[in-house]
């Protein structure tokens, strides 16, 4: 009975260690089950949150945002808001794991009048960890 249960264990824990995901294939999965049950959502009035997406080569999470109405066109002063949006990222507690994994986060605005990027802010590991 002990070699039957030795061979079996040892397969055991052979399935499951390959059933273990990398941090990169665990974020690219998390981003698109968050993409496929919360997006699109509105943030705002005028500023829907589009999708999510993982690049794994740059490590970067990227957030999809489309501003519409009042917010298409706006005028924003680009230095406040990303300062401002860097303490977002320095505050969330959902974003831990990531920051600590050192994964750059990117938040793109597009125009929904034009479809073009208003804004593009890239938050680097560096500043994400202050």
């Amino acid at each position: 009975m002990k070699l039957v249960s030795v061979p079996l264990l040892a397969l055991l824990l052979l399935v499951a260690g390959a059933c273990q995901e990398s941090m990169e294939e665990r974020v690219a999965r998390e981003v698109r089950e968050h993409t496929l049950k919360s997006c699109p959502l509105e943030i705002a009035p005028g500023l829907t949150n589009d999708s999510v997406t993982f690049d794994s080569v740059t490590r970067t999470v990227r957030y999809h945002f489309t501003m519409r109405g009042a917010m298409d066109g706006l005028r924003v002063d680009t230095v406040a808001a990303r300062e401002r949006l860097e303490r977002v990222v320095d505050n969330a507690t959902n974003l831990r794991k990531y920051k600590s994994a050192a994964f750059v986060f990117r938040y793109t605005y597009y125009s929904e009048s034009s479809g073009l990027p208003v804004f593009d802010f890239i938050i680097p590991q560096s500043s994400s960890e202050r």
